[in-house]
């Protein structure tokens, strides 16, 4: 995979979880489930400004191209699993779910980010997938607390039924 890939790839996926975002938005019920999902959506469109400064980092291109082609492994897993994930939104009603799969959303992607940065040696481009994974972090904690003030407000035994992600 090669940077114009990588790039074309990054990108789609962040739009796909804005899309994601969005729809969830649209399908949760508690306000403060809304206003973080929303906020989360406008985020993820962010984030492609931000492979675009990522992309224009000049570095080696041999050592570019062998990044790219390990995290564009990681990467087609998740297009494939946010495809997945998408396709059994359709089906949950319930808060509770909808934040678990976007928490499992948000490992993922960091997860992708974190691979790339292995192979890079450039500094400012660690720097900018830093950023990125900083940003993954930030919407994983952002949605466990959300998770949290559900399950007290839910009160003990009221909980969604377990949902398998692995």
């Amino acid at each position: 995979m090669g940077r114009i890939e990588f790039k074309q790839a990054a990108i789609s996926m962040e739009l796909k979880m804005r899309s994601f975002y969005a729809k969830m938005a649209r399908k949760v019920r508690n306000a403060k489930s809304v206003e973080l999902l929303d906020f989360l959506a406008s985020e993820e469109f962010e984030h492609t400004k931000k492979i675009e400064d990522l992309s224009a980092v000049e570095t080696d291109k041999a050592l570019l191209d062998r990044a790219f082609e390990s995290a564009g492994e990681i990467m087609g897993y998740l297009a494939d699993d946010i495809i997945v994930r998408n396709k059994l939104s359709f089906t949950m009603e319930d808060d509770e779910e909808i934040l678990k799969l976007a928490v499992k959303s948000e490992e993922d992607t960091k997860a992708f980010y974190s691979e790339l940065y292995k192979y890079v040696d450039e500094p400012r481009l660690k720097a900018q997938i830093e950023i990125m994974i900083s940003y993954e972090d930030d919407h994983t904690k952002k949605l466990k607390v959300l998770q949290n003030v559900l399950k007290k407000e839910r009160g003990p035994g009221h909980g969604p039924a377990a949902l398998k992600l692995d």
